[in-house]
């Protein structure tokens, strides 16, 4: 039973992580879920996992009701705080009203003063009159927006007091006293008596930005005597004036307001800026704003990936308060904006100067990284700004670039001994633009500035190139220049390069993209391998064929004044000299090519990144150069392609042919292979690497341990099994305590968890080891494990199994504790255990095979396939069996005749028994075979259970009735999703295609799936959705199906192989039939296997299809003769196709390319077999 990981993405990550599993950068949520339901723990413990779930979701749930009771008590506060404000202007009301009526008293007075004609009265007049126009007005606003209501209560008093239009002005200018002092600069003499004039310009320069109407929306909050209905009309006029100012006019252009201010979020703190000032009032269109972006990022050497990886995205901040210009603020035409920010005077608290802050100190700047890092702690300040505070308090955003919380200064190199380049200054500032900071730092004073952004200094950025060696038509391996990309999905060869090797041109039609929606489509591509100098990496690479990637890289000689070839290999010596690029390597091979190792050149921007070619440059120049800039950002067109590949047409089964690895895991093992006294066979892991890579495994180890005491601790009957388990693991000595005190040089801590099965009979409880966990390096020990290579298939075990009329099944019991490991290596099998939640943690040696390890199946085979060679004197058919019909621990075999599967049930035990191995769970049709098992490990009884089933291979067989069958188990819904879907067609497991018309009728349906493009939890449409219930409804029927085991008879003469294809618009197939002829001619006829495919999504006509049909029947038919190992006396296949059958009777060279290739290899490996209509 599955588990839904409806989850945010946070919580994701966090069940991940507490799993052992490495979560990718970048990661979306379908990734997650994915990455978390491939996991073993998931496959094998869905109730830790359902645990895990909920105990994340608690310890969420109880930090959300912490923060609700903060924000409770907060609003509380600020309930008191407006009831307190609320008195204070009623007060202040009550005040007003009192100076209203003298200011009434005292201009009856002035008016009578006035038509007396007293001389100096005219002075007084008017101080009297502004003193009662600013009692009937509102105080001078503090925020913006509030400026507009001034101005209306300001002219409405001047209605009221008969103000004269020439003394407006000087009123306002008087009420708004040193706020409006800038403004004197840019106004005329003559436009100080104009009121409107100066009212206007007030009004402009106190117009918020858009970027601060849409920060105030999505920071407005109800206030307590706020109605809902009161606050939503609020919200409206707040947002209708902000699309007023950002100029939207339909709904259209409201979309794209809201895509672009999504958009915006996101960037970081300079590209934000820099997006600001160029799209001004208005703003740009999504794609618009993309390409601005991109354009700006590859004009300063930087990715988008390097934007993304930021921990934190800063946003444009306005500092509200003093908002009006300095005298300077036209004098450059250039600026487009400003902004003004907040600056301060800082004393430095090593030398005591208050000219410079900390950062900027010369005398700090020469310590070490260890000794500055000493000095911010013995300060108390903080580690990411040097201010005083601590650091969960500091409200800035900027990380290191190693994107830990703190600065660049006091970053800690990983130490590398051996490393030549150590001598060059390791704490370099990283190259990443120049930012103002954006919390000051110690013993300041404020002050407010005024500063413009311009356009900056030209720079030359140099793109990473390097030097390889490509292997050419004669396998000589030549130098050519590369480019790498990151941001390419293909890797690029130019033609004249390719020419040049005289490599093998293949066709292909593909579509490449890159900037501003161009495209291109390449017809053409190469393989070829890439190496390094020393060839110690290597790499096989399809690349495709372009006229030209890019023009000479640099455009022109840069002056680098850093020397570091004296230091470091460099990945090519000429990377300042411009020269042209004969290859693009992109994505899929860049994350192989680094290694450990970043270098920062001493006053410059220029990185200097460790490859396996040596140290590639890169980073930008002060230099005046053209305004050219070089992007790669390509991509494959189909991003679906590995989806439609499901249903390619070739898509056959093809012999393995085996592989390097393969050949260095058999070598090691011959040479390294052993049996000690007791017959035990002892073998050793062949390792990629040498094991100093790990790191640290055991704090994993341990934590993992702890989490699952929770689960132990809360399950009585699961913590019995357990401790049982690693009982009986000891006493059986596959465990051993370690006591020594000190931790060897190598060694692996492996995290364990358990899998209950309540419905097995024997083993209820499947202890998993995860061998793939990563250390504190990011290397498992599966990772430099060698794997092997295990040719195994469940098709030809079945096939050979239904040749015996005696039959039986058996395991061998705990095969892979049987086998020893090298007592050298045995401390990379360590585990931790503690018998409770509060007891110590103790360690574990491992020294057997463990489940886990990506290299135990093929070392358990391996070791079979050697037991078989060393007894096949003494047990000859014993031998065969376990070369030839032993699938992983089974053993699936039997023979003609009562007496020889006796042998060979005598013969297996002996043999294993040699090497301390034990057969049980004995299975068979024969009541007299079962009976001299010798052993009461049965899984049935022929006087009881004449209608159990056991599994054998994962298929159910019968014993009693010698049948296969089906059990299909799916429940009826109203409605299923997509991965539903997919998960019922998976589970139906039938690996010789005896279901094969049910199988195809559900690969055509999932073909249909595929092209409606749903995500994975959409509910699936009409039709689709009418036709899959239709199929779930007649699943059951599949329990009717029984096919017979035993394919001969006893007294059979001789055997022919019927097969027939066929195909049709939606899907085409094959089925073989075997003809068993004993006594008087009669004969018997079996179904052996069939296969199907569905048609492909492009349109091909019927007759092709049924030559693809006849193409995948020749290919079934040489599977099951080298699988069934019996003499076959005739061949015989048929066609329904009368076009089809003429092309197989034509010479392949008179024939088109498709049909020919087809025809070819349908004649070429059925020579002897005879085709019919």
């Amino acid at each position: 039973m599955s588990v839904k990981l409806n989850l945010k993405k946070d919580e994701l990550i966090a069940i991940a992580e507490e799993m052992g599993l490495t979560v990718p950068d970048r990661a979306k949520v379908v990734d997650l879920r994915a990455l978390i339901e491939s996991s073993d723990v998931y496959k094998n413990d869905i109730e830790f996992v359902r645990n895990l779930i909920d105990n994340i979701l608690e310890e969420k749930r109880e930090r959300l009701d912490g923060f609700e009771k903060e924000k409770l008590e907060k609003l509380e506060r600020e309930k008191r705080e407006c009831e307190l404000e609320l008195e204070k202007i009623r007060l202040a009301q009550f005040e007003k009203q009192l100076e209203i009526a003298n200011a009434t008293r005292d201009l009856a007075n002035t008016s009578q003063a006035t038509e007396i004609g007293e001389p100096g009265s005219l002075n007084d007049n008017l101080e009297n009159l502004i003193k009662s126009v600013k009692t009937l007005t509102i105080p001078v606003p503090v925020r913006s927006e509030s400026f507009n209501l001034f101005f209306r209560s300001l002219e409405k008093a001047f209605q009221n007091k008969s103000v004269p239009n020439e003394l407006k002005a000087e009123i306002l200018l008087n009420i708004l006293g040193e706020k409006v002092n800038n403004l004197l600069a840019y106004v005329s003499q003559e436009d100080l008596c104009d009121y409107e004039k100066i009212k206007q310009l007030v009004l402009k320069e106190s117009e918020p930005t858009p970027q601060e109407c849409l920060s105030n929306f999505k920071k407005a909050q109800r206030l307590p005597s706020e109605t809902y209905v009161q606050f939503a009309s609020r919200l409206c006029a707040s947002f209708d004036y902000y699309c007023q100012l950002r100029k939207v006019t339909d709904f259209r252009s409201l979309c794209d307001l809201i895509v672009s201010d999504k958009i915006f979020e996101t960037l970081d703190r300079e590209l934000m800026t820099h997006i600001a000032v160029k799209q001004g009032e208005s703003f740009f269109k999504p794609q618009q704003l993309g390409r601005e972006c991109d354009v700006y990022l590859s004009s300063r050497g930087r990715s988008t990936k390097e934007l993304i990886n930021r921990n934190a995205v800063g946003e444009v901040k306005r500092v509200v308060g003093n908002k009006w210009p300095t005298s300077n603020w036209r004098a450059d035409k250039n600026i487009s904006k400003i902004f003004v920010s907040e600056t301060k005077n800082i004393n430095c608290v090593l030398c005591k100067r208050a000219s410079h802050s900390l950062s900027t100190c010369s005398q700090f700047r020469r310590l070490s990284v260890w000794d500055r890092a000493e000095v911010v702690k013995r300060n108390n300040l903080c580690f990411r700004c040097f201010s005083p505070h601590k650091l969960n308090e500091c409200r800035s955003v900027k990380n290191c670039f190693c994107l830990k919380p703190h600065r660049r200064m006091i970053h800690f190199p990983r130490e590398n001994s051996g490393n030549p380049a150590s001598n060059l200054k390791l704490d370099a500032p990283a190259f990443v633009p120049k930012q103002s900071e954006e919390t000051a730092e110690a013993n300041s004073q404020s002050q407010f500035v005024a500063t413009g952004i311009e356009k900056g200094k030209p720079k030359n950025v140099l793109l990473s190139t390097i030097r390889a060696l490509v292997k050419n038509k004669f396998s000589e391996w030549v130098e050519v220049r590369c480019l790498l990309d990151v941001g390419s999905q293909s890797c690029l060869c130019t033609r004249a390069c390719a020419e040049r090797l005289q490599l093998r041109m293949e066709k292909v039609n593909t579509v490449v993209s890159c900037v501003n929606d161009a495209s291109m489509i390449v017809k053409n591509c190469v393989k070829t391998s890439v190496a390094n100098r020393d060839k110690s990496f290597k790499r096989e690479l399809l690349m495709l064929v372009v006229n030209k990637i890019t023009d000479f890289i640099p455009n022109k000689v840069i002056n680098v004044d850093v020397d570091v070839s004296e230091f470091v290999s460099l990945a090519d010596h000429s990377f300042n000299v411009p020269d042209k690029i004969d290859m693009l390597l992109g994505a899929e091979i860049f994350y192989e090519l680094l290694r450990p190792g970043q270098i920062y050149a001493q006053n410059s921007q220029l990185l200097l990144q460790n490859t396996v070619f040596g140290y590639v440059v890169s980073g930008s120049v002060d230099q005046v150069v053209e305004d050219r800039v070089h992007c790669g950002l390509i991509l494959d067109d189909d991003l679906n392609k590995t989806l439609k590949q499901f249903w390619e047409i070739e898509s056959v089964d093809v012999e393995c042919t085996g592989n390097t690895e393969a050949s260095l895991c058999e070598d090691h093992f011959v040479r390294t292979h052993k049996r000690n006294k007791e017959g035990r066979y002892v073998v050793s892991m062949a390792l990629s690497r040498d094991p100093s890579c790990l790191g640290n495994s055991k704090d994993m180890a341990v934590r993992q341990l702890n989490s699952l005491w929770k689960r132990l601790s809360r399950d009585s009957e699961y913590l019995l099994l357990y401790t049982d388990f690693l009982r009986e693991y000891e006493d059986l000595g596959h465990l051993e305590r370690v006591v020594e005190s000190s931790e060897p040089p190598t060694q692996y801590y492996i995290p364990h968890h358990g899998v209950l099965r309540p419905d097995k009979l024997t083993t209820k409880l499947r202890v998993v080891f995860n061998a793939s966990s990563p250390t504190t390096t990011g290397i498992s020990l599966n990772d430099i494990l060698m794997k092997g290579d295990v040719i195994e298939e469940v098709f030809q075990t079945i096939s050979r199994f239904r040749r015996h009329k005696f039959a039986f099944t058996t395991d061998i019991q705990k095969m892979y504790r049987q086998i020893l490991i090298d007592p050298d290596q045995q401390d990379l099998q360590r585990i931790v255990w503690k018998t409770g939640p509060n007891a110590e943690v103790s360690a574990y040696r491992l020294k057997t095979l463990t489940y886990g390890m990506s290299n135990a199946p093929f070392l358990a085979i391996r070791t079979l396939q050697q037991l078989a060679e060393d007894e096949k004197s003494r047990f000859p058919l014993a031998s065969e069996v376990l070369l030839h019909d032993t699938y992983m621990d089974d053993i699936v075999s039997g023979a003609p005749d009562l007496e020889t599967a006796r042998r060979l049930q005598s013969q297996l035990r002996d043999a294993l028994k040699s090497c301390g191995m034990t057969l049980h769970k004995w299975s068979s049709n024969s009541p007299e075979l079962l009976n001299s098992s010798l052993s009461t490990d049965v899984e049935h009884s022929f006087s009881i259970d004449t209608d159990l089933s056991v599994k054998t291979l994962s298929i159910s067989w019968k014993p009693f009735q010698d049948r296969f069958v089906f059990k299909v188990s799916i429940s009826i819904k109203p409605s299923y999703t997509k991965r539903e879907v997919l998960s019922v067609i998976a589970r139906l497991y039938d690996p010789l295609g005896f279901l094969g018309p049910v199988l195809t009728r559900a690969k055509v349906l999932l073909q249909r799936l595929w092209q409606q493009r749903l995500d994975w939890d959409d509910v699936l449409p009409n039709p689709i959705a009418d036709e899959w219930k239709e199929f779930v409804t007649t699943m059951k029927c599949i329990e009717k199906v029984k096919i017979i085991r035993f394919i001969l008879t006893d007294t059979w003469l001789r055997v022919v192989l019927q097969g027939f294809a066929d195909a049709s618009e939606a899907a085409y197939g094959a089925v073989v039939y075997l003809q068993c002829f004993y006594q008087n001619n009669s004969a018997m006829v079996t179904i052996l296997a069939s296969k199907s495919r569905v048609a492909p999504i492009r349109v091909i006509s019927i007759p092709r299809l049924e030559l693809c049909a006849c193409v995948l029947l020749t290919q079934l038919v040489q599977k099951i003769r080298s699988s069934l190992r019996l003499e076959i006396s005739d061949i015989v296949l048929h066609t329904d196709s009368t076009i089809a059958l003429a092309w197989l009777k034509t010479p392949a060279n008179h024939l088109k390319t498709f049909i020919a290739n087809r025809v070819s290899k349908v004649q070429r490996l059925t020579e002897n077999c005879c085709w019919t209509h």
